[in-house]
């Protein structure tokens, strides 16, 4: 129910609540905008930041049709897009300051996660259970203008340069150039998980079936390390941190936050000769210090301890 916020200074939980349920969120690159969809339908929360605070909320509800799974919110934070349930699958496109419906585009049964691009030039919609493909939609007609062939259960991912688009199938996980759309490597890993990229497009982190998670070269699909931890927990989704220092995970069956630094992983490679070809990463970033505070509406007012 609800969400959790966390400090990126420290990684401590600052606040929680919003009685809804929900099973996606998203925020907008700017910070000025959360988004969760749930069978509630989409809610979002303005985000006002003001000598030190923050404020998240207060919540506003959306048109009643919005009811989905997965929910994305495009590069200039003035649409989220949400996918209907079930097999007559619709893409609504919501526009954030209007609070209107922009679009509403038929798209590939059982469609999941749309993914917008971070040039904004498209949507991407995987599959669930469905007939297997990902539609590309693009965002100046809110038309599908192509569809890439993939196995059932399909997950799309784009690079953070929106010069690849990553899926992750029952079969394999593919790159695929956005210029051309042409699939340009492969590798046979099944997930269990999302994908997650690095920012600077070089890396991708998997979730294979089995447990771990695997980082790969995001060109090549080489593998690069597999990050296993110590309880054996199963990897869910991943997120790097901007500069590259840290891989956060979350798990499916411990319902926790695991943290890898991998600048001291690759240090520790590098002096066993195992480290990969990639420019070095500072071993110890700049410790960022957060004495913010953060109000969640409805929640309640907390400082991070």
């Amino acid at each position: 129910v609800g969400f959790r916020v966390f400090d990126p200074a420290s990684w401590l939980e600052v606040t929680s609540g919003a009685p809804y349920r929900f099973t996606d969120v998203a925020i907008d690159p700017a910070g000025r905008t959360v988004v969760a969809a749930g069978p509630n339908g989409l809610v979002t929360w303005p985000v006002h930041e003001s000598n030190g605070a923050v404020e998240i909320g207060p919540p506003i509800a959306t048109d009643d049709s919005l009811r989905g799974w997965n929910v994305d919110i495009s590069p200039d934070g003035r649409f989220a897009a949400t996918l209907t349930e079930g097999v007559d699958t619709t893409l609504k496109i919501w526009n954030i300051t209007a609070r209107t419906i922009a679009a509403s585009v038929p798209v590939l049964a059982n469609g999941v996660t749309p993914k917008f691009s971070s040039n904004g030039r498209w949507i991407a919609v995987g599959n669930w259970n469905g007939d297997g493909n990902v539609q590309i939609i693009d965002t100046t007609t809110w038309k599908p203008c192509k569809t890439l062939v993939t196995t059932l259960s399909t997950i799309a991912q784009f690079s953070p340069d929106s010069q690849s688009l990553l899926t992750s199938d029952t079969r394999e996980i593919a790159v695929w150039q956005t210029r051309d759309w042409t699939k340009i490597a492969t590798t046979p890993i099944t997930l269990q998980g999302y994908l997650a990229s690095s920012h600077d497009s070089q890396m991708v982190a998997v979730m294979p079936i089995g447990g771990g998670v695997r980082l790969l070269d995001a060109h090549t699909l080489q593998q690069l390390v597999v990050l296993e931890a110590p309880d054996g927990s199963q990897p869910r989704c991943a997120a790097f941190s901007p500069d590259g220092h840290l891989l956060m995970v979350s798990t499916a069956d411990s319902h926790r936050i695991q943290k890898w630094n991998l600048a001291l992983i690759r240090s520790k490679l590098r002096e066993m000769n195992l480290d990969w070809d990639a420019p070095p990463i500072s071993k110890y970033p700049a410790k960022a210090e957060s004495h913010m505070q953060i109000q969640l509406h409805s929640g309640v007012s907390v400082n991070p301890r």
